[in-house]
């Protein structure tokens, strides 16, 4: 009998160390939404409490990994680049427009983590001369998700006059125009780098030398669907090059592929660009030596979803090419296309991390954290005394008076 109550111990001992590890572990950190109060950026700014800040900077520097920053309508003029170096979601909230502004003086934002999205924002007037491009977006490693954005009058001095990508990036619905570099003047891509654009708008977007310069200026893979491509020069690098259908280009430098199920569109007439930003993006889109339209009513037969605009797609019978959708008093279709797309066009198998949704799961994962919080201790102590009694009976020990106390079990043998 004392061997079966040392055997007892033994593995008692075991679960024992097992509960204080889980106590006395380093609490769990959860997700927080900080709400930016301002619009300023003179001085750090501060945060009264963890989640409202006077200035994005002060709610950049304050935020923990996984949080999400709700930015409020208004141009903030940066006096120097945000440094973003843990995983964040950046989410304009404002009812008009959330404008980050380089003052033509700075780089905007530069990421050097994990993980970043920037959703509903519109970055503009920045300016890299430091050599690392990407004036709007220097994206040093991991990857970002950006959804609903606007890049414009972003100007580097080498490569990535809106965005130079160093890790993986994801672009849905989107406009790049007016931006400037010698290579890349919307997005460069890095050799070991890829970008995935998703039915966005890249427009305008030249050099600042007078030299000819790509939109696009890929080293790495880039892959792309229903984009509208409209520049000096659409598409340049010696990188790979995957579409996925219905993208339509001015020239025939992005060598996307004609199909007969997901066809592409090359070589294509487009009006003056004065046209694109006197209908917030919307352009008319006539074929050569013809009246028609083809941006229209050219992406898949079946999508769901809104455009950068909020305007419900499809607008007609198929989805507009670009990021904004010809407004229409057709009711909207649904379903997916055939390329296994859903919302916005994008692949449904996509964590869906640009959706406005977002911010209220943050509310409910916190209202549930809670009520699991304060059953956790129980649930232990509930587990581990059944385990306890199914081990002693298998052990055949009908003698041993146990007392538990703080986590230490003391047994005596009792002598009938």
């Amino acid at each position: 009998m004392t061997l079966s109550c040392e055997r007892y111990n033994l593995v008692n001992s075991i679960f024992t160390k097992l509960i204080a590890g889980l106590l006395f572990a380093p609490a769990l950190v959860f997700a927080a939404t900080i709400n930016v109060t301002t619009s300023s950026d003179i001085g750090p700014g501060n945060c009264a409490v963890p989640t409202s800040c006077t200035t994005l900077r002060a709610a950049i520097i304050n935020a923990s990994s996984g949080d999400t920053i709700q930015i409020p309508s208004g141009t903030i003029f940066i006096s120097s680049t945000l440094q973003i170096a843990k995983d964040l979601t950046l989410q304009g909230v404002g009812s008009t427009l959330v404008v980050i502004d380089g003052s033509n003086s700075h780089r905007s934002i530069e990421f050097s983590a994990n993980s970043l999205t920037i959703n509903d924002i519109q970055i503009q007037n920045s300016l890299s001369v430091d050599g690392l491009g990407g004036a709007g977006l220097l994206i040093q490693s991991g990857h970002v998700m950006i959804n609903r954005a606007t890049f414009s009058g972003n100007s580097s001095s080498t490569m990535g006059g809106a965005i130079n990508n160093y890790g993986s990036l994801t672009v849905k619905r989107s406009t790049f125009f007016n931006n400037h570099s010698p290579s890349g003047a919307a997005i460069a891509i890095g050799s070991a780098s890829s970008a995935t654009l998703y039915y966005s708008s890249i427009v305008n977007n030249t050099t600042t030398t007078g030299l000819l310069s790509a939109a696009i200026d890929n080293a790495g893979t880039l892959t792309a669907e229903g984009n509208l491509f409209h520049n000096q020069e659409d598409c340049a690098g010696t990188g790979n090059t995957l579409s996925l259908g219905y993208n339509l280009q001015s020239a025939s430098s992005c060598n996307f592929a004609t199909g007969t199920l997901t066809p592409d569109y090359s070589n294509v007439t487009i009006l003056p660009v004065a046209s694109v930003l006197s209908d917030h993006g919307r352009t008319q889109i006539l074929p050569p030596d013809t009246t028609q339209t083809v941006s229209i009513d050219m992406g898949p037969s079946t999508c769901t979803g809104q455009d950068q605009t909020g305007t419900p797609v499809p607008q007609n019978v198929r989805c507009d090419i670009g990021a904004v959708e010809i407004i229409s008093t057709t009711s909207p279709s649904t379903g997916t296309n055939q390329n296994g797309l859903g919302d916005d066009g994008e692949h449904e198998d996509d964590d869906d991390e640009g959706d406005r949704e977002d911010d209220d799961e943050h509310d409910d994962e916190s209202n549930g954290i809670g009520a699991f919080g304060g059953h956790y201790f129980l649930l232990l102590l509930t587990v581990t005394g059944v385990l306890r009694q199914k081990i002693c009976a298998r052990l055949y020990v009908d003698k041993c008076q146990r007392y538990f106390l703080f986590g230490n079990l003391y047994e005596e043998n009792k002598h009938g």
